[in-house]
């Protein structure tokens, strides 16, 4: 892989951002390693201060911008094309698949796992909690078309002013504040989407670029600066409280240097050009990504896969002990990708996409029949 800099080499002939592709691939395996970090309990049986809780707060922090990523990336490939609502449907199925499909697994293999609310959570996954991206991409898909317009009709002073303002009311001060005055829930909303949405789709319209060094300078002066910023938070609060506080001040989703810290990862991997082989490793894995969010967070795969299972991390030898945060995250995104590609052959022999396209177009003419029925 080598980055080059410029408009001409982001895309190859047909037209396809590898880049971005292999984004893809680096946040979902981002967010695995903080739900290695969170769910597997590395973390929390360790002591403020120690060596081995500052190495895996920094490996934390440094995955820290998974999510914005990926919602940057639907900002910035989304901005100027048709929204197309059967892509939502196709992913609404890839959800009710898994969920279904593993419910029924362990209703054969572990059944005394399987709950009368699990079964119908299975048939209605927006109701479990580990899929809230899902849930608020879902509200933020049907403001996309509206998004896009504002975008497309804004000068640049116009689009910078805004971000600048959303900047300010829901990063800034919330952190500060240590208050959600804004109602981002920490990032955990349509909301937060919606404004790293709008950060991708400005980086599109207005042909953003930075240096492919300095933009990973600033991605690691913004994770020093996070992680510089909590432990002197704690460190002040230990020495004055006899408690460490405060330290998600700066580890969350909307805190300002984990913000930056995911614009700049972006800015460096959409302008990244890669050879073919490395397209070729690419092309496999980026169209699963979602798949390996939607397999490992599975209810019952997570309590089965994940939940305490890698508590025993935490107290090995601090190089073997973040060895085997990556590499339990590099395995768990093999296999879920591996799992999802078959998945998408059963989708491609079930002809999914096309039912879903041929569902949109008959909803929409069903829709604009009826509504121009009231002025004939």
């Amino acid at each position: 892989m080598v980055f080059q800099g410029g408009h001409s080499l982001r895309k190859t002939d047909n037209g396809r951002n590898y880049g971005i592709d292999l984004l893809r691939i680096v946040a979902i395996y981002m967010i695995i390693v903080l739900h290695v970090l969170y769910f597997g309990e590395v973390i929390s049986p360790l002591s403020h201060f120690t060596p081995n809780y500052e190495a895996a707060v920094l490996v934390e922090i440094a995955s820290y911008g998974s999510v914005n990523l990926f919602a940057i990336i639907s900002g910035y490939v989304n901005f100027g094309k048709k929204t197309k609502y059967s892509n939502l449907m196709q992913l609404y199925l890839q959800m009710l698949f898994y969920t279904v499909l593993c419910t029924f697994a362990f209703l054969l293999l572990q059944p005394d796992m399987v709950s009368k609310q699990t079964i119908i959570y299975s048939l209605i996954p927006f109701k479990i909690g580990q899929y809230w991206y899902f849930t608020s991409f879902f509200c933020l898909f049907f403001f996309i078309p509206f998004i896009n317009k504002f975008i497309d009709s804004s000068d640049r002073k116009n689009a910078a002013g805004l971000l600048i303002i959303c900047f300010i009311l829901f990063s800034l001060l919330t952190t500060v504040l240590y208050q959600d005055i804004s109602g981002v829930c920490n990032g955990y909303s349509f909301l937060w989407l919606a404004v790293m949405y709008m950060v991708g789709a400005c980086i599109n319209k207005f042909d953003i670029h930075l240096k492919g060094n300095l933009c990973l300078v600033y991605y690691l002066i913004c994770i020093i600066a996070t992680f510089a910023g909590k432990l002197s938070i704690e460190w002040i609060t230990y020495m004055m409280i006899k408690q460490a506080k405060y330290g998600s001040l700066f580890v969350s989703y909307i805190s300002p240097f984990i913000v930056f810290s995911s614009i700049f990862l972006f800015l460096f991997f959409k302008d990244l050009k890669l050879n073919q082989p490395s397209i070729h490793v690419v092309s496999f894995f980026a169209p699963t990504a979602f798949g390996v969010y939607l397999i490992h967070m599975e209810p019952l795969i997570k309590e089965w896969l994940i939940n305490g299972r890698f508590r025993n991390y935490a107290f090995m030898p601090l190089p073997q002990m973040i060895g085997c945060v990556l590499g339990t995250a590099l395995g768990i995104l093999f296999v879920c990708s591996v799992a999802d590609r078959v998945r998408l052959e059963i989708f491609k022999l079930l002809k999914i996409k096309s039912l879903c396209e041929w569902i949109e177009n008959k909803i929409k003419v069903t829709i604009d029949s009826r509504f121009l029925s009231h002025f004939e």
